[in-house]
C-alpha cells in the first residue's frame, strides 16, 4: 500500500495542529488520506478538515471538545504542548493534565483498533527516577496544579515544569499502553508505534493478550524497581470552535 492511501478512510484527531510538529503531523495525515480533525487554540486552515478551537488548559473546553468530537475516531495524536519558558502551571495543565483528560475522555468514543500517540521528548528520559512525584500526580486535577508546582520539583527553575510533564507522560503512557491494548486501542510512545497494524491488537485480545515474552521484545524500555505496579497509569470548510 502506498503512503498516499495509508490512512484512507481514517479519522485522526491532531492536537497542536496550527504549528510545529502538530502542523507537520496534520500535513502527513492528510497526505496519506486521512480526515484530520484539528485541535488548537489558534485558528488555521492548513491540512485540517475541521478545526476545534480549544484551550487545552481549560477543563470545561476539553469536556465540550470530547462531546463535540464524533464517535469512531481511528487515531489521536497528542502533539499540543507548551515549552519550559511558559508559566509552570500552564505547562503542567496543557502537557499533562489536559492531555490525560482529553485522552481518557475520548477513548470510549474511539474505533476498535484505534491508535493513540503521546508526544514526549528526551526531557522525559529520567522518568524512572521521578516515580514518587509521578505517583503523587496520578490524580492531579486542574485546580490542584498550582499547589503541586509549589510543593514539588515542577516549577520554572531549570525548566522542571516541562521536564516533569514529559516524565509523567512517559510513565502514564507505559502504564496504560497494555491495558488499553486489551481494549484494542494502542497508545504509542513519542510517535513510535511498536505494536503492529490495526487488527493485530484485536487478534491478540481474542487470545487473551500478548504473551509476556512478546511484550518484552516490543517494549525494551527499562522497568523500574518494584515492577510496573509502582508506575502511575501514566482548508476548513466548517470550522467547529468550542466556546470558551
Amino acid at each position: 500500500m502506498s503512503h498516499t492511501k495509508l490512512l484512507q478512510g481514517k479519522t485522526i484527531v491532531v492536537t497542536g495542529c496550527a504549528s510545529g510538529i502538530g502542523l507537520e503531523t496534520a500535513r502527513l495525515c492528510k497526505a496519506w488520506g486521512a480526515t484530520v480533525l484539528g485541535v488548537d487554540r489558534t485558528m488555521t486552515q492548513q491540512h485540517v478538515d475541521e478545526l476545534y478551537k480549544v484551550d487545552l488548559s481549560c477543563p470545561r473546553q476539553i469536556h465540550q471538545l470530547i462531546q463535540a468530537l464524533p464517535h469512531g475516531v481511528h487515531g489521536l495524536a497528542n502533539i499540543a504542548g507548551l515549552p519550559p519558558t511558559a508559566p509552570a502551571e500552564l505547562v503542567l495543565k496543557v502537557n499533562l493534565v489536559g492531555l490525560k483528560a482529553l485522552t481518557t475522555g475520548l477513548v470510549p468514543k474511539m474505533a476498535d483498533g484505534a491508535s493513540i500517540v503521546n508526544l514526549a521528548s528526551l526531557a522525559g528520559f529520567d522518568w524512572a527516577n521521578r516515580i514518587s512525584s509521578i505517583h503523587e500526580s496520578e490524580h492531579l486535577d486542574f485546580d490542584e496544579v498550582a499547589e503541586f508546582v509549589r510543593t514539588h520539583d515542577a516549577g520554572n527553575a531549570g525548566g522542571r515544569s516541562y521536564f516533569f510533564s514529559k516524565e509523567a507522560l512517559v510513565a502514564w503512557t507505559l502504564k496504560n499502553r497494555w491495558s488499553w491494548r486489551e481494549d484494542a486501542r494502542r497508545p504509542c510512545r513519542g510517535g513510535h508505534a511498536r505494536d503492529g497494524p490495526p487488527g493485530h491488537a484485536r487478534r491478540h485480545r481474542a487470545r487473551g493478550g500478548l504473551p509476556a515474552e512478546r511484550r518484552q521484545r516490543l517494549d525494551p524500555w527499562r522497568q523500574p524497581a518494584g515492577g510496573w505496579g509502582h508506575v502511575v497509569p501514566p482548508a476548513v470548510q466548517h470550522p467547529r470552535p468550542v466556546s470558551g
